[in-house]
């Protein structure tokens, strides 16, 4: 359980943008003459949290919690990639992506929810509690 008031996943990839951003906005700012190991040193970290941004792709849960976060919102991540075609490509695939996670693990065909509520007359499961029953499920066929 979070302590916080708000989830945390999406919250990742915010930081993540955010930093990237003021780096970039502080590259170039620096004045012509400004060090060369700070230049470098700014470099770096943009690589860095470029090569840690890119790592989340490999889950889609980051995305998706971003996705389904008020805050962030599918508006909000096509907002953040305007001016980039890929990344605001990847938004969709993952949009699509986790409706049909939804579907495919979360969503019960009107049938099976009315045969479970129908055909399992039990009152009792193997381990002596009140078997589940679906109440709601009548409601589904229309």
């Amino acid at each position: 359980m979070s302590a916080t008031k708000h989830v945390t996943l999406s919250t990742t990839h915010s930081v993540f943008r955010s930093l990237q951003e003021s780096l970039k906005e502080n590259l170039t700012k620096l004045p012509v003459n400004a060090p060369p190991h700070l230049k470098n040193g700014l470099l770096a970290a943009h690589r860095k949290l470029s090569d840690y941004f890119n790592k989340f792709d490999d889950s889609p849960y980051y995305v998706w919690a971003s996705l389904l976060d008020p805050r962030i919102s599918y508006d909000g991540l096509k907002a953040d990639y305007v001016n980039d075609d890929e990344l605001s490509n990847h938004v969709d695939t993952c949009k699509a992506s986790l409706k049909d996670h939804f579907h495919m693990y979360y969503v019960q065909p009107i049938e099976n929810s009315l045969r479970v509520a129908v055909t399992d007359n039990s009152t009792a499961s193997r381990f002596g509690s009140p078997q589940k029953f679906d109440f709601m499920a009548r409601y589904k066929l229309r």
